[in-house]
């Protein structure tokens, strides 16, 4: 997360939308967890989606927004982008 570290230097606000990564097998309701403890306080708009992320006890991450529908993730991060924009 050090790229977020420099990105936040640059900019006032930060968007961040992870996608889930069934590829890591066994591994992945732990990665996700990690993943989400390392990116919760360092992003402020943080976005994830995906059935991998339904494993986790989400209600421990009050801050982020979880989608089961891209088409709404979609039309989220939109919506924040030109709120950033007209900000």
């Amino acid at each position: 997360l050090n790229t977020v570290d420099i990105i936040r230097s640059n900019y006032t606000t930060t968007i961040g939308v992870i996608g889930e990564m069934r590829e890591l097998g066994d591994a992945a309701p732990n990665e996700h967890k990690e993943l989400l403890d390392l990116a919760t306080n360092k992003i402020q708009n943080l976005l994830i989606y995906g059935k991998e992320f339904e494993k986790i006890e989400l209600a421990n991450y009050p801050k982020i927004k979880y989608f089961e529908d891209k088409t709404l993730l979609n039309s989220i991060v939109e919506e924040l982008i030109n709120s950033i924009k007209s900000g």
